[in-house]
Protein backbone atom coordinates (compact mmCIF):
# COMPACT_ATOMS: atom_id res chain seq x y z
CA UNK A 1 0.00 0.00 0.00
CA UNK A 2 0.94 3.75 -0.84
CA UNK A 3 2.24 6.10 1.89
CA UNK A 4 -0.66 7.59 3.84
CA UNK A 5 -1.94 11.07 2.47
CA UNK A 6 -1.10 14.15 4.76
CA UNK A 7 -4.23 15.83 5.36
CA UNK A 8 -4.60 19.19 6.81
CA UNK A 9 -8.84 20.84 7.53
CA UNK A 10 -9.57 23.92 6.99
CA UNK A 11 -11.77 24.94 10.31
CA UNK A 12 -12.96 23.62 12.95
CA UNK A 13 -17.08 23.65 11.71
CA UNK A 14 -19.45 21.00 13.50
CA UNK A 15 -19.30 18.97 10.07
CA UNK A 16 -15.43 17.84 10.92
CA UNK A 17 -16.61 15.61 13.66
CA UNK A 18 -18.15 13.75 10.91
CA UNK A 19 -14.70 13.27 9.10
CA UNK A 20 -12.24 13.15 11.59
CA UNK A 21 -12.79 9.78 13.37
CA UNK A 22 -13.09 8.05 9.85
CA UNK A 23 -9.59 9.54 9.25
CA UNK A 24 -7.86 9.07 12.20
CA UNK A 25 -9.28 5.18 11.20
CA UNK A 26 -8.12 4.69 7.69
CA UNK A 27 -4.63 3.43 7.13
CA UNK A 28 -4.69 5.75 3.81
CA UNK A 29 -4.63 9.02 5.80
CA UNK A 30 -2.69 10.65 7.72
CA UNK A 31 -4.88 13.89 9.72
CA UNK A 32 -1.49 15.99 10.76
CA UNK A 33 -2.92 20.14 11.18
CA UNK A 34 -6.19 21.99 12.03
CA UNK A 35 -6.26 25.32 10.93
CA UNK A 36 -8.83 28.10 12.81
CA UNK A 37 -8.62 32.08 12.33
CA UNK A 38 -7.44 31.85 16.26
CA UNK A 39 -4.89 30.20 17.53
CA UNK A 40 -6.05 29.35 21.02
CA UNK A 41 -9.07 27.81 19.48
CA UNK A 42 -6.68 25.88 16.79
CA UNK A 43 -4.84 24.83 19.70
CA UNK A 44 -7.98 23.78 21.62
CA UNK A 45 -9.39 21.43 19.06
CA UNK A 46 -5.94 19.95 17.84
CA UNK A 47 -5.60 18.55 21.53
CA UNK A 48 -9.38 17.70 21.78
CA UNK A 49 -9.56 15.94 18.23
CA UNK A 50 -5.15 14.94 19.20
CA UNK A 51 -4.24 16.41 15.67
CA UNK A 52 -0.49 16.87 15.78
CA UNK A 53 -0.56 20.67 14.74
CA UNK A 54 -2.82 23.55 15.04
CA UNK A 55 -2.45 26.75 12.91
CA UNK A 56 -3.73 30.10 13.73
CA UNK A 57 -5.17 30.93 10.61
CA UNK A 58 -5.72 29.32 6.78
CA UNK A 59 -2.69 30.33 5.35
CA UNK A 60 -0.50 29.19 8.05
CA UNK A 61 -1.34 25.57 7.38
CA UNK A 62 -1.22 25.90 3.13
CA UNK A 63 2.39 27.25 3.67
CA UNK A 64 3.22 23.87 5.61
CA UNK A 65 5.37 21.87 2.77
CA UNK A 66 4.52 18.63 4.47
CA UNK A 67 0.60 19.04 3.99
CA UNK A 68 -0.33 16.88 0.70
CA UNK A 69 -4.44 17.13 0.75
CA UNK A 70 -6.62 19.82 2.94
CA UNK A 71 -10.36 18.88 3.64
CA UNK A 72 -11.90 22.95 3.54
CA UNK A 73 -15.32 22.89 5.72
CA UNK A 74 -15.22 26.85 5.62
CA UNK A 75 -18.78 28.41 5.09
CA UNK A 76 -20.37 28.02 1.49
CA UNK A 77 -19.02 31.28 0.34
CA UNK A 78 -15.72 30.60 1.41
CA UNK A 79 -15.66 27.25 -0.61
CA UNK A 80 -14.20 28.05 -3.88
CA UNK A 81 -11.82 30.76 -2.86
CA UNK A 82 -10.07 28.56 -0.65
CA UNK A 83 -10.06 25.99 -2.57
CA UNK A 84 -8.30 27.93 -5.29
CA UNK A 85 -5.58 28.96 -2.55
CA UNK A 86 -4.93 25.34 -1.50
CA UNK A 87 -4.47 24.46 -4.92
CA UNK A 88 -2.29 27.15 -5.63
CA UNK A 89 0.09 26.29 -2.93
CA UNK A 90 -0.14 22.69 -4.40
CA UNK A 91 -2.25 20.90 -2.34
CA UNK A 92 -4.82 17.93 -2.95
CA UNK A 93 -8.32 19.66 -2.15
CA UNK A 94 -11.39 17.81 -1.25
CA UNK A 95 -14.21 20.53 -0.35
CA UNK A 96 -17.73 20.02 1.18
CA UNK A 97 -20.61 20.52 -0.61
CA UNK A 98 -21.71 23.04 -2.39
CA UNK A 99 -18.32 24.14 -3.84
CA UNK A 100 -20.30 26.67 -5.25
CA UNK A 101 -23.91 27.49 -6.63
CA UNK A 102 -22.19 29.97 -9.34
CA UNK A 103 -20.84 28.01 -12.28
CA UNK A 104 -18.39 30.58 -12.90
CA UNK A 105 -16.80 29.91 -9.52
CA UNK A 106 -16.77 26.46 -10.02
CA UNK A 107 -14.99 26.31 -13.68
CA UNK A 108 -12.37 28.65 -12.09
CA UNK A 109 -11.70 26.33 -9.32
CA UNK A 110 -11.30 23.61 -11.62
CA UNK A 111 -9.23 25.67 -13.80
CA UNK A 112 -6.71 26.15 -11.12
CA UNK A 113 -6.87 22.55 -10.01
CA UNK A 114 -5.63 22.10 -13.72
CA UNK A 115 -3.04 24.57 -13.39
CA UNK A 116 -1.30 22.74 -10.79
CA UNK A 117 -1.79 19.08 -11.57
CA UNK A 118 -3.85 18.78 -8.22
CA UNK A 119 -6.90 16.96 -7.68
CA UNK A 120 -9.97 19.21 -6.42
CA UNK A 121 -13.03 17.12 -5.51
CA UNK A 122 -16.52 18.24 -3.84
CA UNK A 123 -17.62 15.78 -0.79
CA UNK A 124 -20.10 13.78 -1.97
CA UNK A 125 -19.71 11.01 0.33
CA UNK A 126 -22.88 8.83 -1.89
CA UNK A 127 -20.45 8.65 -4.95
CA UNK A 128 -18.35 6.26 -2.82
CA UNK A 129 -20.88 3.82 -1.72
CA UNK A 130 -21.28 0.40 -2.92
CA UNK A 131 -25.34 0.80 -2.82
CA UNK A 132 -24.65 3.83 -5.54
CA UNK A 133 -22.35 1.99 -7.61
CA UNK A 134 -25.11 -1.04 -7.71
CA UNK A 135 -28.13 1.46 -7.84
CA UNK A 136 -26.65 3.07 -11.09
CA UNK A 137 -25.24 -0.43 -12.87
CA UNK A 138 -28.98 -1.46 -12.38
CA UNK A 139 -30.04 1.64 -14.01
CA UNK A 140 -27.50 1.37 -17.12
CA UNK A 141 -27.87 -2.08 -18.01
CA UNK A 142 -31.83 -1.20 -17.62
CA UNK A 143 -32.66 -3.81 -14.95
CA UNK A 144 -35.22 -1.84 -13.56
CA UNK A 145 -36.52 -0.58 -17.07
CA UNK A 146 -36.10 2.63 -18.61
CA UNK A 147 -35.37 5.35 -16.79
CA UNK A 148 -38.38 8.27 -16.76
CA UNK A 149 -38.54 10.04 -14.00
CA UNK A 150 -36.38 10.78 -10.76
CA UNK A 151 -38.03 12.60 -8.05
CA UNK A 152 -36.35 13.05 -4.67
CA UNK A 153 -37.46 14.92 -1.58
CA UNK A 154 -35.29 15.92 1.60
CA UNK A 155 -36.24 17.73 4.92
CA UNK A 156 -34.91 18.11 8.70
CA UNK A 157 -36.11 20.87 11.44
CA UNK A 158 -34.10 23.42 12.32
CA UNK A 159 -35.51 25.66 14.45
CA UNK A 160 -32.35 28.12 15.92
CA UNK A 161 -33.02 30.87 13.78
CA UNK A 162 -29.47 32.06 14.31
CA UNK A 163 -27.94 28.77 12.52
CA UNK A 164 -25.33 29.73 10.06
CA UNK A 165 -27.44 27.82 7.85
CA UNK A 166 -30.38 29.66 7.45
CA UNK A 167 -27.89 32.98 6.61
CA UNK A 168 -28.48 34.14 3.21
CA UNK A 169 -25.19 35.79 3.17
CA UNK A 170 -23.78 32.47 3.20
CA UNK A 171 -25.57 31.01 0.89
CA UNK A 172 -27.65 28.66 3.64
CA UNK A 173 -27.78 25.31 3.11
CA UNK A 174 -31.51 25.13 2.87
CA UNK A 175 -30.64 26.55 -0.57
CA UNK A 176 -27.88 24.77 -1.72
CA UNK A 177 -25.84 21.93 0.73
CA UNK A 178 -28.84 20.33 1.27
CA UNK A 179 -30.19 20.52 -2.25
CA UNK A 180 -26.90 19.67 -4.15
CA UNK A 181 -26.44 15.89 -3.66
CA UNK A 182 -30.61 15.33 -4.53
CA UNK A 183 -30.14 17.11 -7.44
CA UNK A 184 -26.59 15.73 -8.47
CA UNK A 185 -27.96 11.86 -7.72
CA UNK A 186 -30.34 12.86 -9.79
CA UNK A 187 -28.17 14.11 -12.46
CA UNK A 188 -25.53 11.13 -12.12
CA UNK A 189 -28.04 8.08 -11.94
CA UNK A 190 -30.41 9.73 -15.08
CA UNK A 191 -27.30 10.42 -17.07
CA UNK A 192 -27.91 14.05 -17.77
CA UNK A 193 -25.16 15.89 -15.72
CA UNK A 194 -26.79 19.46 -16.29
CA UNK A 195 -25.58 22.53 -17.10
CA UNK A 196 -23.41 22.91 -13.87
CA UNK A 197 -22.06 19.19 -14.37
CA UNK A 198 -18.65 19.61 -16.19
CA UNK A 199 -17.13 17.11 -16.95
CA UNK A 200 -13.82 18.21 -14.52
CA UNK A 201 -16.19 17.85 -12.10
CA UNK A 202 -17.85 14.27 -12.37
CA UNK A 203 -14.51 12.76 -13.14
CA UNK A 204 -12.48 13.99 -10.33
CA UNK A 205 -14.32 11.66 -7.61
CA UNK A 206 -15.45 8.90 -9.69
CA UNK A 207 -17.70 6.23 -8.50
CA UNK A 208 -15.26 3.02 -7.22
Amino acid sequence: MANAVRWGILSTADINRKVIPGAHASPKVELVAVASRDQARADEYAKTWKIERAYGSYEALLADPEIEAVYISLPNTMHCDWSIKALEAGKHVLCEKPLSRHTGEVEAAFDAADRAGRLLSEAFMYRHNPQTKRAKQLVDEGTIGELRLVRAAFGYSLYDEDNIRLRPDVEAVRASSAASPRRHTARRGSGRPGPTGSSRARSASPVT
